[in-house]
């Protein structure tokens, strides 16, 4: 990987920089470019990429598989990033991005990317267009709302926790290749019925957020082995969460649950330990549980 943050730190290296990227035989020959900030003791001042702008020579990367701009305090994005039409890996994390251009949409070999800890309010709809999008790192922005065309993506791992969504994002009941998925800290109250088309997730985490309730086609998540809910306003669980055979561990705990369904005993995957419900206000628990629970275990407890 080429790295141009050892001569980066001054004006002087910029300068240089900028005249490596016009270097047409260097751009050509490079498949991996560093530029990141990361944990290295830059001021703001003194980034990789100055003025706060990624300079359009970046296009000119055509080559490229994985670039690195994390913690540049980049504003926006040139048109021209869509050139890079073989890059694979795209770290922009930590940046102050509020938007990304509609070329964005043109990164069709792009398999994983870190959006995390930006500014963005919305996505392109051209971001449907990212057919080879495995794993989305979007944590930590201002999304409110997902374009609909986000709904064709075959991702994998879609991470969306602390945004600002106030409603579950429909569009993404249809990506039914998802296998984690985390939504923790937003304001979402309710999970729409079409969640139940995920019945390829695995884990799903929606910690600290306002759910209320359940669906019931929560049962179809045949493949759920890890559900963390903890501190929500859920009253009640539905029967159909039985239905979750392959469920390892259940934590909801800091809610407001009164009892647990007569079908949870039948739910002879969670291992010891991996059902936590402490602080809630149970005032009775199913009978004939599984011999390997402790009801006497404080995380069982409904009241502590």
């Amino acid at each position: 990987m080429v790295q141009l943050k050892p001569f980066l730190k001054t004006e002087e290296g910029c300068l240089k920089a900028r005249q490596w990227f016009k270097d047409s035989e260097r751009v050509k020959n490079t498949t991996e470019l560093d530029l990141s900030a990361i944990d290295r003791g830059y001021t703001h001042t003194e980034t990789p990429v100055k003025k706060d702008l990624l300079p359009p020579e970046i296009g000119c990367f055509t080559n490229l598989r994985t670039l690195n701009l994390a913690g540049n305090n980049l504003t926006s994005l040139p048109e021209e990033i869509g050139n890079l039409s073989q890059l694979e890996r795209l770290d922009l994390c930590g940046n102050k991005l509020k938007q990304l251009p509609e070329s964005f949409g043109k990164l069709t070999a792009l398999r994983s990317t870190r959006l995390d800890q930006n500014e963005l309010k919305t996505l392109p709809v051209s971001f449907g267009n990212l057919r080879a999008l495995r794993t989305l790192d979007l944590s930590r922005n201002k999304l409110y709302t997902l374009p609909e065309s986000f709904g064709v993506l075959s991702l994998t791992n879609l991470y969306l926790d602390e945004n600002r969504f106030e409603v579950f994002p429909q569009p993404i009941t249809r990506v039914t290749t998802l296998k984690n998925l985390n939504l923790s800290r937003t304001m979402i109250q309710t999970l729409p019925l079409a969640f139940g088309n995920l019945t390829e997730l695995e884990t799903f985490y929606m910690q600290e957020s306002r759910l209320e309730t359940l669906p019931p086609t929560i049962g179809k998540l045949k493949k759920l082995t890890l559900l963390n809910l903890r501190s929500n306003r859920l009253k009640s669980l539905p029967k159909e969460i039985a239905n979750l055979r392959e469920l390892r561990t259940l934590d909801v705990s800091i809610n407001k649950l009164r009892t647990l369904p007569s079908t949870f005993a039948t739910i002879t995957s969670l291992r010891k330990g991996g059902f936590i419900c402490n602080r809630n206000y149970l005032t009775s628990i199913p009978i004939n549980l599984p011999i390997s629970w402790d009801v006497t275990d404080p995380y069982f407890q409904g009241d502590n």
